[in-house]
């Protein structure tokens, strides 16, 4: 999917990014930013290609896909969710999920990754705290230090609470290609007095110069644990402080009325304010998949650039629909963003959509 950001008010270039969803199908965004005495912001999807942009590889599911980029150009693809079934007669029986990178190409205006298996793992269980998988990563560079820093859900099993404890935890990178270059530095949320944890999808923004003051703020959760999401910060992208309250709750009869969830980091836009995109659902809509009945849809809000809370409420700009979401039998009406990569062409280079860090 692409995302594409341009502002009214001046045309001397435009503000893009690819914005890719489950079944990673492309699509284009539109956010026009007027100035004056109230910003306006319009936001829209267009389907760009009806073909997959990632459809080859050796595993049952490929999803959850995470945008990796350096500047200069030698470190970019995608961190691919990856899963196997357990069950021939059951696609909802899979296996524990991995992380694989997928190098990419450009084929026209549309990316295109190759066909992979096992030798592309690089993430994957390593212990009991993520027995039963590593998911949901989200990945953003950091030019000051040179290092890829992922959000990922570490999910255990067989805990003392009987049941799956789902934590977010960090893990790094220089060279985010190559297994043995991951460092994991475990939970955000350490928590010895909880058996039983539900902390997962965490978006990071930076907040180093010259936009930020040194505080890091990570945008997190999927409503488990409260219903809405949370925002935690950090000064050295290591201990996290939950602040108090929601930063975005569910609301009652929307689309957005039984779940939120964490999307990718956020977008700056031209005025300085930022594009928060974000997973989300609502109940009555059942499927092929017994007991469950959940739409899940992606919605955006506009935050304030300077203290990162929501100055236009949230608005849903795509939703399940059509033969790309509900061709399959199994499929259960649901699509995620996880991350976007931006794009600064100007208008006089339409079509190139160089990979640009978030």
């Amino acid at each position: 999917r692409m995302l594409a950001v341009s502002r009214a008010e001046e045309r001397r270039g435009d503000l893009g990014c690819w914005l890719l969803v489950d079944w990673t199908f492309v699509l284009v965004v539109a956010v026009v930013v007027t100035t004056g005495s109230a910003a306006r912001y319009s936001v829209s999807a267009t389907r760009v290609s009806e073909d997959p942009v990632v459809s080859q590889s050796a595993f049952s599911y490929i999803y959850n896909a995470a945008v990796v980029y350096r500047p200069d150009g030698k470190e970019w693809g995608l961190v691919v969710r990856c899963q196997n079934r357990t069950s021939s007669s059951d696609p909802y029986q899979v296996g524990p999920s991995v992380l694989a990178f997928v190098r990419g190409e450009l084929h026209g205006d549309v990316p295109k990754f190759r066909s992979f298996g096992d030798e592309a793992i690089v993430f994957a269980p390593a212990g009991r705290a993520d027995d039963y998988g590593t998911e949901d990563p989200r990945i953003v560079y950091r030019e000051e230090d040179g290092t890829f820093y992922m959000m990922y859900t570490a999910v255990e099993t067989e805990t003392k609470a009987g049941g799956l404890d789902i934590r977010l935890s960090l893990a790094t990178a220089d060279e985010p290609s190559q297994r043995r270059s991951w460092v994991r530095h475990g939970s955000l949320f350490p928590d010895p007095k909880s058996a039983l944890q539900s902390t997962k999808s965490g978006a990071l923004l930076f907040g180093d110069p010259p936009h930020g003051n040194g505080t890091h703020v990570l945008f997190f959760g999927d409503s488990s644990r409260v219903p809405g999401l949370q925002v935690a910060t950090s000064s050295d992208l290591r201990h996290f402080g939950i602040e108090p309250g929601l930063f975005l709750p569910v609301r009652e009869s929307s689309f957005d009325s039984h779940l939120v969830e964490a999307g990718p980091p956020p977008v700056r836009l031209a005025d300085g304010n930022l594009l928060f995109l974000y997973n989300s659902a609502r109940a009555g809509f059942p499927s092929a998949k017994p007991g469950y009945d959940l739409q899940y849809n992606i919605g955006f809000a506009i935050l304030d650039g300077e203290v990162c809370r929501v100055a236009v409420s949230a608005a849903r700009i795509v939703r399940p629909c059509g033969w790309m979401f509900c061709a399959w039998s199994w499929n259960i009406g649901v699509i995620f963003s996880c991350c976007t990569a931006v794009d600064t062409c100007s208008r006089s280079q339409p079509n190139r959509w160089p990979f640009g860090s978030m």
